[in-house]
C-alpha cells in the first residue's frame, strides 16, 4: 500500500476530517488533498507533521521501500567523494 493510501486510511480509521488534519499540519485542505493524490511531494517536514498529527510513527506512514527523490535523508551513492570511485 502506498503512503498516500495508508495516510488516507489512517485518517478515516481515526474518524478525522481532512480539513482538521490539514489545519493541525498548518497547511490548506486543498494542499493536503494534493499530497494525498500524489500531485505534490511529501517533503520531510510534511512527513514529520502528518506523523505527529496522526500520532503514528513516520516510519509506519512512509516505509523505507516507498522513499522517493524528495527524501533528503537518503544517501546518494558516490556523493561523499564527488561521485568518483576511490580505489
Amino acid at each position: 500500500m502506498g503512503s498516500q493510501l495508508l495516510i488516507a486510511a489512517t485518517i478515516r480509521e481515526q474518524g478525522r476530517r481532512k480539513s482538521w488534519v490539514a489545519y493541525r499540519m498548518g497547511i490548506s485542505p486543498s494542499y493536503l488533498t494534493r499530497l494525498l493524490n500524489g500531485e505534490r511531494p511529501w517533503l520531510p517536514y510534511l512527513r514529520e507533521r502528518i506523523a505527529r498529527v496522526l500520532a503514528v510513527p513516520e516510519s509506519v506512514l512512509f516505509p523505507a521501500s516507498n522513499c522517493d527523490s524528495t527524501d533528503t535523508n537518503s544517501p546518494v551513492e558516490g556523493a561523499a567523494n564527488g561521485g568518483l570511485e576511490v580505489m
